[in-house]
């Protein structure tokens, strides 16, 4: 049963498989790190996403218990949305119903 294959070309078949085998094993954990990167950061930015909006909900809801002016309660509501950030410095901006960015990364990096 030596099927005219010597030892050291056993051996090299060996480590040969056992690195392809090793390389495998090494693209599919990038690949779980990617989606579980991916995964994470999408929950970061739900979570913000829900604190925007809570922010932008008890500033109305402190205007409307005021009777105060709504363009106060949306200045600041756009000063406090404008200092969140997540990631590397990434920000969020706010467009009113018709679709014009009211707070964009220019004026908030002004406001630095």
């Amino acid at each position: 049963m030596n099927f005219g294959i010597s030892l050291a070309q056993r051996i090299y078949a060996i480590i040969g498989l056992s690195f392809c085998g090793l390389t495998g094993l090494a693209a599919i954990q990038a690949s779980n790190l990617a989606d579980a990167l991916r995964g994470q950061r999408q929950s970061e930015l739900r979570h913000l996403t829900q604190l925007a909006l809570g922010i932008a909900q008890e500033e109305h809801d402190a205007a409307v218990g005021r009777g105060a002016d709504g363009d106060a309660a949306r200045r600041n509501a756009a000063a406090r949305i404008g200092a969140l950030r997540f990631g590397n410095g990434d920000y969020f901006w706010i467009n009113d119903l018709r679709v014009q960015t009211q707070l964009s990364q220019y004026a908030t990096r002004a406001a630095r």
